[in-house]
C-alpha cells in the first residue's frame, strides 16, 4: 500500500507565492487593469491589507458587475469569509476546509497567522496529482527494466551451467 498523497505533500509545497493577492483599498477600474494586464483568470482572489493581513475573498464576477463603479473599492465587494490554511498544512485537511466552505482558493498563511504567504486553488493540488503520476510512472519502469536485467542474469547462469555439463 502506498501513502496517502494527500498527506505526504504540504500545503507550501504546491501553492503559489502571493501571486493573486489584492489589496483591500484598490478600486475596482485598478484591479480589472491589474487582472488584465497579468492575464489572469481566476475565478477567485485572495483580498489583504496594507500589512498583508487576510481580509476576504473577492469573486471575479462579483467584480465585473455592471452595477459597481469603476471607483468602488475592493474592501466594499469582498466576502469576508473567516477561512485560511497555515503553509505546513497537509493537502488532505485544505480539501476538506475547501469542500466545507465551497470555495475553489484558499489564503495561506503564516505560523503566526498574521500575513498571506500564497495562494492554494483546486488547480494546485491537481497539479501535484500530475507530478505522482509522472513520479509513479518513471518508479514503475526502473523497477521493470531491473527486473529484466535479473531475469536476463538468471538466464545466463543457467546456460552457463549447462554449457558446462556438456562439456564435462
Amino acid at each position: 500500500f502506498a501513502p496517502d498523497l494527500l498527506e505526504k505533500i504540504t500545503v507550501e509545497q504546491v501553492m503559489d507565492k502571493n501571486e493573486w493577492v489584492l489589496n483591500l483599498n484598490q478600486t475596482i477600474e485598478e484591479t480589472s487593469t491589474l487582472i488584465k494586464n497579468k492575464n489572469l483568470k481566476n475565478h477567485y482572489f485572495v483580498v489583504a491589507d496594507e500589512e498583508g493581513a487576510y481580509a476576504g475573498i473577492l469573486n471575479t464576477s462579483l467584480l465585473l458587475a455592471k452595477e459597481n463603479g469603476a471607483d468602488k473599492l475592493l474592501k466594499e465587494l469582498i466576502s469576508e469569509q473567516n477561512i485560511s490554511i497555515t503553509q505546513f498544512s497537509s493537502l488532505r485537511k485544505a480539501i476538506e476546509i475547501m469542500a466545507e466552505e465551497n470555495t475553489d482558493v484558499l489564503p495561506v498563511i503564516s505560523d503566526d497567522e498574521k500575513t498571506i504567504v500564497g495562494i492554494l486553488s483546486y488547480k494546485n493540488i491537481i497539479a501535484s496529482y500530475k507530478l505522482d503520476i509522472n513520479d509513479q510512472k518513471k518508479f514503475h519502469s526502473s523497477i521493470s527494466l531491473k527486473r529484466q536485467g535479473l531475469k536476463l542474469l538468471v538466464r545466463g547462469q543457467k546456460i552457463k551451467k549447462f554449457m558446462s555439463k556438456d562439456k564435462g
